[in-house]
């Protein structure tokens, strides 16, 4: 009959085959879902459905909590490594190794002071400075020599005794002042750029003179004159490439425009050792084409004509040099020993003799201002220049004056 169906109880019906759908999981990975109708089943008659849909829908809140529980374990990681990070690092930073600062003492009140330079020895020590200006050494260590024994601590006193003796010559005094200088801290870099240059008449930048050069580098890593100094030695030394590199340190350092210029110039003048002209070359060109170039491309200019051994050519970029006006910056670039070591060439010496007028022999010999920025140039051994240069207090001094 038509409703026989009808009549027929709902748990006797065929169960209709549920709908089949392709889904993907969060990984990608597609699986079958079937679909069952609601008139078909419900919590009471399928509870085996509903307790896979219940296990899954929980499985996802799992998954979600696991997740945060992962995030949140990671800040909880990275907060502990900075505290701990924090927590390990010393508070209190070591102060940078200086030198000795000035003598202190301290009041009745216990507060520390400065103790000042009294105004008897200020007034020996301004009588010592007009001395040795007046090249009268001897004059000037007695001097100072008076405020030493005054027992009054005077920082650098050792160092200007032994700059002293230097001057005058006498070189077994001047070694042990520079070692007592070290010992009570007394203007290391300075001290060790000095003894080092003293080194050089007998070992020609070999051994502790080139060990004192790079000790005050160390001792001083700041100061650009300290890698200058170390710059030239090595160029006496014929190691051009190793000096190149410690002459762009000294620039890297350098904080007086006023020196730019000679700084830069050694550099050009080391890469023409080296043959390597080339990397300068455009600008050398440009600057060359101006009317007035300056005397430091002038002086480049005429170390290629020397280096080609075209003296008379070299000899005519060193007129137009002189006549910038700046006689001290002259004298101080002709000194390099780029210069120095033609300095008996025919068209060259004449520039020389003028450095280095003919005087009485009774008249004190003045060596080198103190105040030069290239203190191992006059130190050169093949030359005999007996006088080495001690290291000087400003490398731009010089060219100011």
């Amino acid at each position: 009959p038509q409703n026989a169906s009808n009549s027929t109880p709902e748990s006797e019906r065929p169960i209709a085959a549920p709908a089949s759908t392709t889904l993907r999981d969060q990984s990608g990975t597609e699986f079958e879902a079937t679909r069952t109708p609601r008139a078909a089943t419900s919590e009471a008659t399928d509870p085996l459905s509903t307790r896979v849909r219940r296990g899954q829908q929980t499985a996802v809140k799992r998954n979600a909590w696991v997740g945060l529980a992962i995030q949140a374990g990671v800040l909880v990681l990275l907060a502990g490594s900075f505290m701990l990070g924090r927590a390990s690092v010393s508070r209190t930073v070591p102060p940078p190794s200086a030198a000795p600062a000035a003598p202190e003492t301290v009041n009745q009140e216990g507060k520390t002071t400065t103790k000042l330079l009294s105004d008897a020895n200020s007034a020996l020590i301004d009588q010592a400075m007009a001395a040795e200006q007046s090249s009268d050494f001897k004059k000037a260590r007695e001097l100072l020599e008076k405020v030493r024994a005054s027992g009054e601590r005077v920082h650098g006193m050792m160092f200007q005794l032994a700059q002293l003796a230097s001057f005058a010559g006498d070189y077994p005094h001047a070694v042990p002042l520079l070692n007592d200088a070290l010992n009570e801290g007394d203007e290391l870099a300075s001290t060790y750029n000095l003894r080092a240059t003293l080194s050089s008449r007998a070992n020609a930048f070999r051994g502790n003179g080139m060990n004192d050069f790079e000790t005050a580098t160390k001792v001083d890593p700041f100061d650009a004159r300290t890698f200058f100094y170390w710059g030239g030695a090595l160029r006496l030394a014929g190691k051009y490439q190793a000096a190149l590199v410690r002459l762009q340190q000294a620039l890297d350092r350098l904080r007086e425009p006023t020196a730019e210029g000679l700084y830069r110039l050694t550099i050009r003048l080391t890469l023409i050792d080296l043959g390597q002209e080339k990397e300068f070359a455009d600008e050398m060109n440009k600057q060359m084409a101006l009317p007035n170039p300056g005397i430091d491309w002038l002086f480049t200019a005429a170390a290629l004509k020397v280096r080609d051994g075209k003296s008379a050519e070299a000899a005519a970029f060193l007129k137009r040099a002189r006549q910038t006006g700046d006689a001290d910056g002259f004298a101080l670039r002709l000194r390099d020993y780029f210069f120095s070591q033609h300095s008996f060439d025919k068209e060259l010496k004449p520039f020389f003799d003028e450095l280095n007028p003919a005087k009485p022999s009774n008249a004190p010999v003045r060596p080198e201002p103190a105040e030069s920025p290239t203190p191992t140039e006059s130190a050169l051994p093949a030359l005999g220049l007996d006088v080495p240069t001690p290291p000087p207090a400003s490398p731009s001094a010089t060219m100011a004056r």
